[in-house]
């Protein structure tokens, strides 16, 4: 009998031939109304038709929940790549691509026998399909949570009735929160535009002001503490990286550490009038093209050291003039032009996101261009510049 260990990078993805009676170590099914998977072990299939690429992407989501997860330096649970038929491997995960309705989704906790994860080329960040195999592991959405009511408001005008069992609130009866508060930074709560009939009206707004919701990075400390209470690991967080974030700014108090470049046209300036991308409700800013046709907004990160990082840029452009939204990183020797958006745009707020690295200190350049009729407006939130590449 043996368990054999395969190392992507860090990881703890198993394969087996036979389990050994060591490792049937039966679990409490009563924490979530769903099955826990047995013996902390979730076997999975990939299916053949997904490019290495993908499958790659796939087995690094199920890795950094694993290694996340740790618990002094054990393993909480285990992916392991199935083999056949068994009676240890009749239940698992198979990830397969999305059919018809069936597309970026995932049954919560362990259904029994095969268990389709559906994805697609709009949900395979390694994010996204790390949300979808919590889903399988047992870990609701946060924003459906009993106590939700205390922490956002749904608005239930601007969801279509297709969609509305997406915010249904689950009761106490039905789920565990484990004693874990509320967690706006959650990997499982959904930004504020998700399921919008009118993407520029939030579905979702937040009751602590300021707080951003609907992040893509990683796992929160919460997020970890979940995986670890729900299957009796015991707690441990002390491990659980966190991307350093050299800039972070969502605007909702000041410009942070960015500052508007002295010799550009005119500055970009704080405003609320419209709906935010942070959570529906808060602060952004603005490049007003009224008055400023053909020319220039520039604002400026503090220097960054030399390295690879993701930058991240929300924004929006509305009007019936072409604009143009240039994210350009700047070192001693030359300007490097990372992302140029530009065109008529809808006013709705769409996400960046793009790999830097530089061998030389740096800084980062981001520049509103107005048209020559004054009619087109950006918009930027969200900026965020972390070591390390984009998930």
């Amino acid at each position: 009998m043996k368990l054999f260990l395969l190392l992507f990078g860090a990881a703890i993805i198993y394969s087996s031939e036979v389990l050994s009676k060591q490792e049937r170590n039966v679990v409490n099914v009563a924490a979530y109304p769903t099955k826990l998977w047995k013996w902390k072990l979730i076997f999975f299939l990939i299916h053949g038709s997904f490019s290495d690429d993908i499958q790659t992407r796939i087995r690094a989501a199920m890795n950094e929940i694993a290694s996340t997860t740790l618990t002094h330096n054990r393993p909480c649970i285990r992916f392991i790549e199935r083999n056949g038929p068994n009676e240890f491997e009749q239940n698992y995960i198979y990830f397969q691509p999305s059919v018809g309705n069936k597309s970026c989704s995932s049954d919560v906790g362990m259904q029994g026998g095969q268990q389709d994860i559906f994805v697609d080329d709009t949900c395979w960040t390694k994010p996204q399909l790390m949300y979808h195999t919590l889903h399988a592991l047992g870990l609701w959405d946060e924003h459906i949570r009993p106590d939700r009511d205390n922490f956002v408001t749904v608005h239930w005008d601007n969801i279509a009735e297709v969609n509305r069992n997406k915010f249904t609130k689950l009761t106490y009866e039905s789920a565990s929160l484990l004693g874990i508060p509320y967690d706006y930074t959650s990997l499982m709560h959904i930004g504020p535009y998700k399921y919008a009939n009118d993407t520029n009206r939030p579905t979702l707004s937040v009751a602590t002001p300021g707080m951003v919701i609907g992040q893509s990075i990683a796992m929160s400390a919460n997020d970890v503490k979940k995986v670890q209470l729900h299957y009796h690991c015991g707690v441990d967080i002390s491990h659980v990286p966190q991307p350093e974030r050299l800039v972070d700014c969502s605007f909702e108090r000041n410009i942070c550490n960015m500052t508007n470049d002295p010799s550009a046209s005119f500055n970009w300036t704080r405003s609320n009038t419209r709906r935010d991308h942070s959570n529906g409700q808060g602060y952004y800013v603005f490049a007003e093209a009224t008055g400023n046709a053909n020319e220039i907004a520039r604002m400026v990160s503090p220097t960054l050291p030399p390295g690879g990082y993701c930058v991240i840029v929300a924004y929006s452009m509305s009007g019936n003039d072409t604009g143009r939204l240039e994210i350009v990183a700047s070192d001693i020797d030359k300007s490097t032009v990372i992302q140029v958006i530009s065109g008529r745009q809808v006013p709705a707020w769409e996400e960046n996101k793009t790999n830097f690295i530089s061998r030389l200190s740096w800084v980062l350049e981001i520049s509103a261009y107005i048209g020559p009729s004054q009619t087109t407006g950006i918009a930027m939130d969200d900026v965020v510049v972390y070591r390390g590449p984009c998930l």
